[in-house]
């Protein structure tokens, strides 16, 4: 099957997600389940996976990116490489995310059904990114009734993806996780904002050292046209002369 994107989140308003379907309780235990700021929760309904990708923004907000498969994508880490990238994107466009003066990420909007078109574009970046294929996937075996389906194992990324994969055939809730100092890297975004605010002040200087230049020509032209006028009077000037010396020359000689 193609794989599907659902998003999801804590609004002023109280939970969303998009599209809306039996998938709201699930996303809904996926942030209860996020203990830090970036974490990847994985949940297994019959014969379809989902990887919930939590991120959370500030005190109260959270947002999430799910990916739903037909089978195990065993490139974890690269998944979370994929997730996050979606989510700075977000960020950086400002249609569904912004950052205020605080360096706080806020939601832009009230509900997702409000940018569809934002949201459409990012799902299909995702969904070209991953390129599930044999490479990178592997058949999900029948449940394992062996293991409870409300048994939720916790893994951390540094684990690797032998051992992720073989437990996500096992279990169907599993919670993976980043070390702290690989989340305090991913989720500062004072960086991104310090850098933009550079680029924003190199291009501030540009402008006006344009509009500088500009000023500059109006004032050398102001000049070139106050000269053309002075010479146009002096040639106007002679001119009136050489008639008056002329007329004066067959004057005196009549």
């Amino acid at each position: 099957m193609r794989p599907v994107i659902y998003f999801f989140g804590t609004f002023a308003n109280g939970f969303a997600s998009y599209p809306q379907d039996h998938t709201k309780s699930f996303f809904q235990d996926f942030i209860k389940k996020a203990r830090l700021a970036s974490q990847i929760v994985l949940h297994r309904e019959g014969n379809l996976l989902y990887y919930g990708y939590v991120r959370r923004m500030n005190e109260s907000d959270n947002i999430g990116i799910c990916l739903c498969l037909d089978c195990i994508y065993i490139k974890t880490e690269y998944l979370f490489s994929v997730f996050d990238d979606a989510f700075a994107d977000l960020v950086e466009r400002g249609e569904i995310l912004k950052i205020n003066g605080n360096s706080e990420i806020l939601w832009a909007i009230d509900n997702f059904h409000s940018e569809p078109v934002a949201i459409t574009e990012c799902s299909n970046n995702i969904i070209e990114s991953i390129n599930v294929s044999v490479f990178n996937s592997q058949p999900l075996p029948p449940v394992d009734f062996s293991v409870s389906v409300n048994d939720c194992l916790e893994l951390g990324l540094d684990e690797g993806e032998d051992i992720i994969s073989d437990a996500t055939t096992r279990y169907c809730n599993l919670y993976i996780a980043r070390k702290e100092s690989e989340i305090e890297r991913i989720t500062s975004f004072r960086n991104l904002i310090n850098l933009k605010n550079q680029e924003l002040k190199k291009l501030n200087d540009s402008l006006v050292a344009k509009i500088n230049q500009a000023d500059n020509l109006k004032t050398e032209n102001k000049k070139l046209q106050a000269q053309k006028k002075q010479y146009r009077n002096v040639v106007l000037l002679a001119f009136v002369i050489l008639i008056c010396g002329v007329g004066l020359f067959f004057y005196m000689t009549i």
